[in-house]
């Protein structure tokens, strides 16, 4: 009988020192959350402003903050540089002095100098975090009023008179100052 006693006890305690099985995967683990809002996707559309959606990543909040915010005025900047280049474009071929170099050079150093000064006026519009494990992803969507980018150009231009005169003579220099009126008239 101590024989069988004892056989029961030490397989009772190597039973016990077997530990538990490892969990079976059935499949409902946990998936990434997608917490990527709607308007990054598909930024809003307006004359009026110029918008920039971006994302950033880091353990720290702030940082991702950061990150997204100065990667948005950058990708505003950028749109700035292409929308100076087709205004400059445009009012050249308008006045047919496309092949003018001084003014050519005047449009460069224009939208070198609205791109730079320009970003003063643009801003957040709407900020969604959403932190998984350690990482906070940060979703920004900047926004800057194009009636800014307007009045630098036109400011621009009215500081080259030679320029004035030939865009004078032709009305394209009166729709700019109309719009950036128009956008003054808005802003009050």
């Amino acid at each position: 009988m101590k024989k069988i006693f004892a056989v029961i006890v030490i397989a009772l305690f190597l039973s016990a020192c077997g530990g538990t099985k490892p969990p079976v995967n059935t499949g409902s683990a946990a998936q990434p959350v997608d917490c990527t809002p709607d308007w990054f996707m598909t930024p809003p559309k307006d004359n009026n402003y110029l918008y920039a959606a971006q994302e950033a990543k880091s353990p720290s909040l702030q940082t991702a903050v950061n990150i997204a915010q100065q990667n948005g005025l950058a990708a505003i900047a950028t749109q700035i540089q292409t929308e100076v280049s087709n205004n400059a474009k445009s009012f050249t071929e308008q006045a047919g002095l496309a092949e003018d170099p001084q003014l050519t050079q005047f449009f460069s150093t224009a939208n070198s100098s609205i791109a730079n000064e320009v970003l003063v006026g643009a801003k957040p519009d709407k900020i969604e975090k959403c932190r998984e494990g350690n990482v906070n992803t940060v979703y920004v969507l900047m926004k800057m009023p194009t009636g800014e980018m307007k009045m630098k150009l036109l400011e621009k231009m009215k500081a080259e008179q030679a320029m004035m005169a030939k865009f004078k003579s032709n009305g394209a220099f009166d729709k700019l100052e109309k719009e950036v009126e128009a956008y003054k008239a808005s802003k009050s």
